[in-house]
């Protein structure tokens, strides 16, 4: 009995060839005639049927384990006498191979699957009825396996594989990728721009550091008031104007003198502030204490004044010039004149 239809031809499947020697030998001895058997049988084997039976099915589990390996691997199905098959071995075959698929797609690993593969096997030769056929007829089993049914005797539809499940076409997956890979360069690249443009920015030039308050600070003698020569004030008072260069205002925080024998107060009162770019006047009033301390004749009086700013605190000496000389000493011998000692 012939069947239609393989997956793939017997000419393209590569078997080994003692492998399918045992296999033909197999079927020849499972599909004989019952009286040729039994004269090729000796009285004592065939007084012993469980020995026939059990050698019949480790033949029987052995082929459909081979060609079970040789489908899973990838080489296909072949015609089923091409393979050395009965058709209920066929069969046998496809229950054991779709089982094992459905343990590889579980993840189960090599020797689990040999294992299930092997058992499976032996439980199809050994069964009266295949799973497969059962829902087709009951079929007659012998010590190698199911006999040859009546009627269609081609092939079923092999097993289905539940196709992979994929994101997308790989066109489009490549162009989703692109684009997404596109767009984190071109927000890189404009991250990169920008600190670049932030560190390179033109910055503006820092402001110039104030002068020293010497340096932007001067005085001028203006004029000084003397009292007549019959007064016994000891006291007499001039007048300067403070100036100051920078826009920074400049503080005067005290005014002095190097003589010990007077002693020096200001209207206003220090400390005083002076605007920046601007001047103020400032009276100083000069008390003799002691006319034995002071000079009688000042070559170069100076004044020594304590000065501030944001730049720092500085004690400076101004020399206010040889008419305030003069008028200073004027002074001098005016107020001791008068009987002050």
């Amino acid at each position: 009995m012939g069947r239609g239809g393989t997956f793939r031809s017997a000419g393209a499947f590569r078997a080994p060839l003692p492998a399918v020697l045992a296999a033909a030998l197999t079927v020849a001895g499972c599909t004989a005639d019952g009286s040729r058997t039994a004269r090729a049988t000796s009285p004592s084997v065939a007084n012993s049927p469980s020995f026939q039976v059990t050698s019949d099915v480790d033949l029987c589990v052995s082929i459909v384990s081979l060609w079970s390996r040789e489908v899973l691997d990838g080489r296909g199905y072949g015609d089923y006498r091409s393979m050395g098959l009965s058709g209920g071995q066929y069969d046998i075959l496809r229950e054991v191979v779709d089982a094992a698929r459905t343990a590889r797609r579980q993840g189960k690993g090599t020797q689990y699957v040999g294992t299930l593969t092997e058992r499976q096997a032996r439980e199809g030769c050994v069964s009266p009825v295949p799973l497969r056929r059962a829902r087709r007829g009951a079929v007659v089993m012998s010590g190698v396996g199911p006999v040859e049914p009546d009627g269609d005797t081609r092939p079923l539809d092999p097993p289905s594989v539940a196709p992979h499940v994929r994101s997308g076409p790989p066109a489009r997956r490549s162009r989703r990728h692109r684009r997404t890979t596109a767009a984190t360069l071109l927000a890189v690249a404009v991250l990169a721009g920008g600190a670049l443009l932030y560190l390179t920015r033109p910055r503006p030039e820092p402001a110039p550091e104030p002068r020293f308050p010497s340096q932007t600070t001067s005085f001028r003698y203006l004029y000084m008031q003397v009292r007549d020569a019959g007064t016994t004030s000891a006291e007499f008072e001039f007048t300067m104007q403070a100036f100051t260069e920078s826009d920074a205002p400049v503080t005067v925080l005290g005014i002095s003198q190097p003589y010990a024998g007077l002693s020096l107060t200001s209207r206003p009162a220090t400390p005083l502030r002076v605007n920046g770019g601007g001047s103020r006047k400032i009276a100083v009033t000069v008390q003799v204490t002691e006319c034995g301390k002071v000079p009688r004749n000042a070559g170069l009086p100076f004044l020594d004044v304590t000065l501030r700013n944001t730049r720092a605190k500085e004690a400076h000496s101004y020399i206010l010039g040889a008419r305030y000389a003069r008028d200073l000493s004027t002074a001098l011998e005016v107020a001791c004149s008068n009987g002050f000692r």
